[in-house]
């Protein structure tokens, strides 16, 4: 049996897809939505770009004084 190339992907549930589609159009960073939901950035982006979601370019955060 062949090991899958991907061992730790989780699929995307359908409540938390509604929330990327929710929280990308209310502006949040990727960054934002990659934290409440648990993923990295990369992950969200990919989904992001998969269904064609547009996220928010800004990806660096804000530097202190």
């Amino acid at each position: 049996m062949e090991q899958s190339r991907y061992p730790l992907v989780r699929r995307w549930t359908p409540e938390e897809h509604q929330q990327l589609l929710a929280m990308a159009a209310a502006g949040c960073r990727p960054d934002e939505i990659a934290d409440a939901l648990g993923r990295t950035e990369p992950a969200v982006r990919g989904r992001a770009h998969l269904h064609n979601i547009p996220l928010r370019l800004v990806t660096q955060k804000r530097k202190g004084p």
